[in-house]
């Protein structure tokens, strides 16, 4: 029973909504034609006004028998009046030929300006270029010549600005110009101990000392002012605020101790590279280990592989 209910009630379904798609379509139509009805009733009405209209229009125009012919003779009398005063507006109340004597007053009136003016600019410049009783012989105001020359006095009594050696200062601020430095001589060069090349500078010290024992051995009072002349421009130098280097048991021990930080950096530097070397020996090593037990394993597969099929025994 309750299979045979089913179809039955989707049947319903189906045709309810086909009754009501049917109403709505017949709804539309209704609407539809109602709406062009009464879009005919208001062209028929407003066709019926513009005839009636038309009639109106024709029966003034043409009035009855002489009366219209009146009629029409005034207005293309009017008409005729109103187009030649349009006419004169558009024109203007001159004529043609009064216009074109304006425009040749107008043409000459601009001319005569100009020429006066002209004639104006030029006697301007000739009294310009006229001496005056108030200018000189040549050609400058007395006034003017004076101020230069009080000018020129004023400017000649001011003292002039020099440096402490006697140069010129042209400017407010006298500024202080360090002297530039002197190329050194050899003497100074060699006398010269300063810098951490230590090792350079043992043997400028070792060999200062055999000059002054050669010196020493000829005459020692030389050597010893020699000696003293050294140590003087030492301290000079030290109160500057100049390391003078110039030991020669300090300065060997600072070149041994340079050495052993050399030899140190230089142990450190072989190690480094030692480690690096073992690293990249240590990483080859496993790749190739790696690709062999790849290798390995897929020939291991294929005779497996082989086996199963009966092919190997």
């Amino acid at each position: 029973m309750k299979e045979e209910s089913a179809p039955t009630k989707v049947l319903d379904k189906s045709d309810k909504k086909a009754q009501y798609k049917a109403l709505r379509a017949q709804k539309l139509a209704d609407k539809k034609k109602a709406a062009q009805e009464q879009r005919k009733a208001e062209k028929a009405v407003e066709s019926a006004h513009d005839q009636t209209d038309d009639d109106d229009l024709i029966e003034r125009a043409l009035g009855n028998g002489n009366d219209a012919k009146d009629s029409r003779e005034k207005a293309l009398e009017r008409l005729q009046s109103r187009i030649t005063a349009m006419r004169k507006d558009r024109m203007g109340k001159k004529t043609a030929q009064e216009y074109e004597e304006q425009k040749r007053i107008k043409r000459s009136m601009r001319k005569m300006k100009r020429k006066e003016k002209k004639a104006e600019n030029k006697e301007q410049a000739k009294e310009l270029k006229r001496p005056t009783p108030d200018s000189s012989k040549d050609g400058q105001p007395k006034a003017k010549k004076m101020k230069q020359e009080n000018g020129g006095k004023c400017k000649a009594a001011q003292p002039v600005a020099t440096t402490e050696d006697g140069n010129l200062v042209f400017s407010k601020f006298d500024f202080i110009v360090k002297e530039d430095k002197k190329a050194e001589s050899k003497k100074d060069k060699r006398d010269k101990f300063q810098g951490k090349d230590y090792k350079r500078l043992l043997q400028k010290a070792e060999k200062r000392k055999e000059r002054i024992d050669e010196i020493r051995e000829k005459n020692p009072d030389k050597a010893e002012k020699i000696e003293t002349d050294i140590r003087w421009n030492n301290a000079i130098s030290r109160a500057e605020g100049v390391k003078v280097k110039d030991d020669i048991a300090l300065l060997k021990k600072s070149v041994k101790r340079k050495e052993k930080v050399k030899e140190r950096k230089k142990q450190k530097w072989d190690q480094r590279g030692q480690h690096v070397k073992a690293d990249e020996e240590k990483k080859q090593a496993k790749r190739e280990a790696n690709l062999q037990k790849r290798k390995d394993t897929v020939k291991k597969a294929k005779v497996d592989k082989l086996r199963k099929k009966g092919r190997i025994a």
